[in-house]
């Protein structure tokens, strides 16, 4: 393990649990209290917000991905059974409350 990803972890270690009872105080109370000066706490914020929001879209992205294809073979399925009931289901309101209640 590098001097770099070790005081990283430290840092993570001191600023969250400091982050979260103290949710409004500025940075420099937060790097005092964590032994940090500003200029430090303020590039670790920075790089770890970065880091989270670039991970939250990425999730958001694959989620999205999934309940698509889920929607996909959901409406695949849907004329399947519509053809082997010679309904069509398309026009019915059946549908939309089926749609509905299963994508919520």
């Amino acid at each position: 393990m590098t001097i770099c990803t070790q005081l990283q972890q430290d840092a993570t270690y001191r600023v969250f649990p400091i982050l979260q009872a103290n949710p409004d105080h500025n940075q420099r109370d937060i790097a005092h209290r964590c032994g940090m000066n500003t200029g430090g706490l303020n590039y670790y914020l920075k790089t770890h917000i970065a880091k989270s929001l670039a991970t939250k879209a990425a999730l958001e992205g694959l989620f999205l991905q999934r309940k698509l294809t889920e929607y996909q073979a959901l409406q695949a399925k849907i004329v399947v059974l519509g053809d082997e009931a010679s309904v069509d289901l398309e026009d019915s309101v059946y549908l939309e409350t089926y749609l509905e209640a299963t994508l919520k």
